[in-house]
């Protein structure tokens, strides 16, 4: 599947989601595709009268939570000196971020020192994207992995897109009270045949693509996909993904 289709369809289901463990698996899958080790959602929260940001973690993955302090507020890449830079008001790599702190040697050493440590724990190279509102800086999303990043200006853009578009959905649930597990919604029991198509829409194949791969008519994909929509009660192949994320039966 087309790395950017996996950010199209995030983009797609992204407000079908009730629960921050659904958005962290739809970010994990954008991250898996591109094959990166770490991401990390963060917001950025200014209290009235005070100078001093507060960042808080609302999706994190990394293959070593134990170590995992990369980001704001373990001091990570962008704690807020690094606002200061001229690539900092659109997503970037680290590395241009280093050359465009070169005339500033103390934003350099704290970026060079972050990298380093960043380095240390496999994902020394990676890609910030900051999110900005009316107020200013109101969060930022992070990729890392260990080796360079090729991104074209089409996935950055689209990088953008999927950053704010997830802050504002997680800001969103958790203000409505529902991060936790949603309760009342019973798990119901899948054929393995339907567990596989119910796999395959949540990768984002087509039911052509589905029936190729099953040896199956797209008509009968089809049918399979409405009894899926029964049983989980959903109201479209958007909801039902949605729902199959949340009840954990697609990863």
């Amino acid at each position: 599947m087309n790395k950017i289709n996996v950010v199209l369809e995030s983009l797609v289901v992204i407000h079908e989601f009730e629960t921050l463990p659904e958005m962290r698996a739809a970010l994990q899958k954008v991250a898996r595709r591109y094959g990166f080790l770490y991401f990390g959602l963060f917001e950025r929260k200014v209290a009235a009268g005070d100078h001093n940001a507060r960042w808080n973690a609302l999706l994190r993955h990394h293959p070593l939570p134990a170590k995992a302090t990369l980001g704001p507020e373990g001091k990570g890449p962008l704690d807020d000196s690094w606002i200061a830079l001229s690539v900092a008001h659109r997503p970037f790599h680290w590395k241009d971020a280093l050359a465009s702190a070169a005339g500033n040697p103390a934003i350099l050493r704290k970026l060079q020192s972050v990298v380093a440590d960043a380095a240390a724990l496999g994902i020394g190279h990676g890609i910030t994207i900051p999110i900005f509102a009316r107020t200013g800086l109101a969060g930022v999303l992070i990729f890392a992995r260990d080796r360079p990043i090729d991104a074209s200006p089409l996935e950055m853009a689209l990088f953008e897109t999927l950053a704010t578009t997830m802050l504002r959905r997680c800001q969103q649930i958790v203000q409505r009270g529902k991060a936790g597990p949603v309760e009342g919604l019973s798990i119901p029991e899948l054929s393995g045949r339907e567990s596989t198509i119910l796999q395959s829409l949540a990768d984002g194949l087509t039911s052509i693509e589905t029936g190729k791969a099953l040896g199956l008519s797209n008509h009968t994909v089809d049918w399979y996909v409405s009894g899926l929509q029964e049983k989980l009660k959903a109201r479209n192949r958007q909801n039902l993904i949605a729902l199959a994320f949340r009840l954990g039966l697609v990863t």
